[in-house]
């Protein structure tokens, strides 16, 4: 085993950390490793190259990081143009407008049962007083399920 103070070549160095020759110099050249006046790198060079490696595969600071913050930016802007295009088309919605379309359609069936139990005694006079209560609490129920309905209980659902 070679001493700390002792230095590589481009060939060892490149055999110790798996990559080309090429890729040794442009390292270099870029600053993420250090060589001696004689060409030849010390053992340090392989601690460079794996902190470099290491920032560079997890984003933690620097280009990566910049790259990334960039790509998730861009991504953003996507997803927002492809929401606002779906809600051109009429594809997608505002949960805002949905809940204000059922709410107003709740309102006008509300209004409806309320008037159906004396409509049915109108036009049926033979219902009697348990009937038509029958009907008043069988509505009851209806409007119970419709004031409980959540859209966000139904969108978890998948329905």
């Amino acid at each position: 085993m070679k001493d700390f103070e002792e230095t590589y070549s481009a060939t060892e160095l490149a055999k110790l950390l798996d990559l080309s020759i090429a890729r040794i110099g442009q390292l270099w050249k870029e600053g993420v490793i250090t060589r001696e006046e004689n060409r030849r790198y010390k053992l340090n060079a392989v601690t460079e190259y794996l902190r470099w490696y290491r920032t560079k595969t997890t984003g933690q600071t620097g280009k990566a990081d910049k790259e990334t913050e960039h790509t998730r930016v861009l991504k953003a802007q996507a997803d927002k143009l492809e929401r606002e295009n779906a809600i051109a088309e009429k594809e997608l919605a505002p949960v805002a407008y949905l809940e204000a379309a059922l709410a107003d359609v709740l309102a006008q069936m509300v209004a409806l049962f309320e008037s159906l139990p004396m409509n049915l005694k109108r036009s049926n006079p033979k219902l009697t007083a348990r009937d038509i209560h029958m009907v008043k609490k069988e509505l009851a129920t209806i409007r119970n399920l419709a004031a409980d309905v959540n859209i966000e209980d139904q969108f978890e659902a998948g329905v």
